[in-house]
């Protein structure tokens, strides 16, 4: 189908001069439709101290911002840096769309003392889905 729009040459639509302003309807449609298809539904990121000590691993929750998700979304985690941060890997259990815990083990399985951030990102693609 032949767009109405003048576009971009990355394909984003806009009117131009001398197009029919009454056309502002079909605009809106085709653009809030090709966002549809490559704007994320939700995205949250924060971050999270973790403290250890004298153990081989560690935990602390998570909330997501209230209603953000409608389903489990993908994360990903990973340690910023602190005292003792190196010897541990980190991971994320218990996921819904609420939160999450994150959680950290010592890499060799000797009980450490640490306390570091830990950055974490997630991200909902679709209404229904958390890929797409």
């Amino acid at each position: 189908m032949t767009s109405l729009f003048s576009s971009t040459s990355d394909g984003w639509p806009y009117i131009a001069g001398t197009q029919n302003a009454s056309l502002i309807d079909d605009y809106a449609l085709e653009l809030a439709t090709k966002l549809d298809a490559v704007v994320p539904f939700a995205i949250a990121a924060g971050s999270a101290t973790m403290t250890i000590t004298a153990s081989t691993n560690g935990s602390v929750a998570v909330t997501f911002p209230t209603g953000r998700f409608t389903v489990a979304p993908i994360v990903t985690a990973i340690s910023a840096g602190g005292t003792g941060s190196s010897q541990f890997y980190v991971a994320h259990t218990n996921l819904t769309a609420s939160g999450m815990t994150l959680q950290a083990f010592q890499r060799d399985n000797t009980s450490a003392t640490a306390s570091f951030t830990i950055h974490w990102h997630a991200i909902q693609m679709n209404t229904g889905a958390a890929s797409g």
